[in-house]
């Protein structure tokens, strides 16, 4: 990720004459976007963004503040601020802004809001006068590992990191600028000259790892002078996250091909094992204890019986509860006509699971090289069909969709469905969906542990919005969290449930959408019938 401190230098210059002498107007956030809306000196209006997604971390300008952000409890009282400076942390991805606020009583006070995109360590918080925490976007409570973040606590600022300029070393250097420095492009002074004024322009194209990004210098004559710093950030989030999306659903596709071309080579080597004598064996010995066995005494079990046609030594597979010889027998021939079945069978089968093998082989190769969602969807992997299957089975427990990146997504009928679902069928990791203060189903979004595509985390909030009382409004708050957040409401009804560490998203049911997923027409991901 190139948002290191040289980047950051060149935004603070970019933004310090735009932002020092104006007012902070709102503060709002969609998840871990926050929008900082601020009246410049010039009484222009303009909006900062910054993103907390330590992926995609980076601080841009922000055309308009969309519909689902909702204003920001922690910043209430920064509302209204003077900001009197903006600066850097020295060589750190830390951005500080000097306020003046009017307190609970009326007075004027200094304030520092902070705003912290390094590494995993992304946060937003203000100080008050005393240097106490006033409130923070992530809260870090007391006992908790890592830094305090609390209100009324001391601030804790991140781990100081060595000044290059001072110490003359560029291993203190960040690992692009620290690049740069020893391939030969700059000298450390001219470096830190330039990190002085500040005065970077930004440069778009490929790095070092092959990927796109957005740097102070160009790494190569394939790099372009880009327009601004924020019309540059928006271009590489907004590729960012289209390519990760592209490669979280295309590693759950690639997944889903191995595990069914698992069963498949499974059933293979299965039928390839098979002894051919297998089921004959069966049959002589049942023969033979029909043969041999009335000269045993009453109640009489050996271990092996002799094959009166061939001499074979055959054993004897004794149950419990057999009586005698004939018992045996009985179990021998039915052996005998269950392991012939299975053999004729799987001589039908194979060639069809040959087929299969080959045709997921061709569909892993074109997963692989698919390079956008549509394609990619073309070539979903389908649920292999269950061998013996009828089209009048009970209808599977719940609803069940797959997601715009192949997850599956499943929603309950009823109360009873609902605490089943959320009770005996989710994973702990399961993402849990439940539109907010409306009765509706209980949602579960198949994830796991894996981190689902926010195209998926979307299908889901629709459909919990679509199959709840709120399903025909607009602007439906969804809470979302993962299921073992989630826990039984004492004395309620099935289904009601208490969760915390929630986050909203507010969505409006798209028939296109829902087309899609199949909700509008029971379109469901059951099980299919056998092929005639």
């Amino acid at each position: 990720m190139p948002f290191d401190a040289l980047v950051m230098r060149a935004v603070t210059h970019e933004w310090e004459p735009v932002l020092t002498g104006g007012r902070l107007l709102a503060v709002r956030q969609d998840g871990p976007r926050v929008y900082l809306s601020v009246e410049g000196p010039s009484r222009a209006r303009t909006t900062v963004l910054v993103v907390l997604t330590p992926a995609y971390r980076r601080i841009q300008r922000a055309e308009a503040v969309p519909r689902p952000a909702r204003p920001s409890a922690w910043a209430d009282r920064l509302l209204g601020s003077r900001i009197e400076a903006v600066d850097q942390v020295p060589w750190e991805r830390v951005w500080r802004w000097q306020l003046e606020r009017i307190d609970e009583v009326g007075r004027t006070a200094p304030a520092t809001l902070i705003i912290e995109l390094a590494g995993h360590l992304t946060n937003i918080l203000w100080l008050a006068r005393d240097g106490t925490v006033g409130d923070a976007y992530r809260r870090i409570a007391p006992g908790r590992p890592g830094r305090t973040l609390y209100p009324g606590l001391p601030y804790t600022p991140p781990p100081p990191v060595a000044n290059p300029c001072a110490t003359g070393c560029t291993e203190d250097l960040p690992p692009w600028a620290r690049r740069w420095v020893t391939t030969g492009k700059t000298r450390l002074d001219d470096l830190c000259r330039a990190y002085a004024a500040g005065d970077f322009s930004p440069w778009e194209g490929p790095g070092p790892d092959g990927t796109r990004h957005v740097w102070v210098f160009p790494w190569s004559e394939a790099w372009q002078a880009a327009d601004d710093w924020s019309r540059a950030w928006a271009r590489w989030g907004a590729a960012r996250e289209r390519h990760d999306v592209l490669e979280d659903a295309r590693r759950t596709a690639l997944a889903a091909l191995d595990r069914q071309r698992e069963q498949v080579e499974r059933q293979l080597a299965r039928t390839a094992s098979r002894d051919p004598d297998d089921a004959e064996r069966w049959r002589r010995l049942g023969d033979a204890l029909l043969t041999v066995g009335p000269r045993w005494d009453d109640g009489e079990r050996p271990g092996t019986v002799i094959d009166p046609t061939t001499g074979d030594t055959l054993e004897i597979a004794w149950r419990d509860g057999d009586r005698g010889y004939q018992d045996a027998a009985a179990h021998a021939y039915h052996q005998y006509k269950k392991t012939q079945a299975a053999e004729a069978a799987e001589r039908r089968l194979v060639p069809h699971w040959t087929a299969r093998r080959e045709r997921l082989a061709a569909l892993r190769e074109a997963v692989a090289a698919a390079d956008s969602l549509a394609e990619l969807a073309r070539h979903q992997p389908r649920p292999a069909p269950v061998l013996g299957a009828r089209a009048d089975d009970p209808r599977l427990p719940y609803r069940r969709f797959v997601a715009q990146a192949g997850t599956e997504i499943w929603v309950g009928r009823t109360e009873a469905e609902n605490q089943a679902l959320t009770f005996q069928a989710a994973r702990p990791d399961d993402l849990w969906f439940h539109v907010k203060q409306y009765p509706g189903s209980h949602v579960l979004l198949r994830c796991g542990k894996n981190r689902p595509a926010a195209a998926d985390i979307a299908d889901a909030a629709v459909l919990a919005a679509f199959y709840s009382r709120a399903g025909r409004g607009s602007s439906i708050p969804v809470d979302y969290t993962a299921r073992k957040f989630v826990k039984k409401r004492p004395h309620g009804q099935p289904g009601q449930v208490l969760y915390v560490r929630e986050q909203t998203l507010y969505v409006t049911p798209d028939p296109d959408a829902l087309t899609r997923l199949g909700a509008r027409r029971e379109q469901l991901v059951e099980t299919p019938p056998r092929s005639r």
